[in-house]
């Protein structure tokens, strides 16, 4: 699945790698990991776009080449902290429901609020 399916304004992004985490504020958000022709690898939210940027690209799970290929891109939008559960779960519910399985990164459904 592609990031434009989810029909979404997310237009912030930077290239997932060590030289780009610097272009991110400590903000709370959702974000998705994608390769370079925008294929959904993860979806994720965090309360610090700053430092999550920085655990992932330690990761080797989330730096490996996978079946749909590499990350590449990290999509982002800054949400109040209120919002991000709510709106993680309907990216992951969405994508599901299209898909019929998780992103390929994503090892667990995120709770139910």
């Amino acid at each position: 699945m592609k990031i434009e399916q989810f029909h979404l304004k997310i237009k912030k992004r930077v290239k997932f790698d060590f030289a780009s985490y610097k272009k991110l504020d400590k903000i709370c958000g959702c974000y998705i990991l994608t390769t370079f022709d925008d294929t959904i690898l993860y979806i994720g939210k965090t309360t610090n776009l700053f430092e999550r940027f920085q655990q992932h690209l330690k990761d080797p799970l989330k730096t490996s080449l996978t079946k749909l290929g590499k990350a590449f891109w990290f999509y982002y939008l800054e949400l109040p902290l209120l919002d991000i559960d709510r709106f993680e779960r309907t990216l992951l519910n969405a994508y599901e429901c299209q898909m019929g399985i998780l992103p390929i990164l994503n090892n667990i459904h995120s709770p139910v609020v």
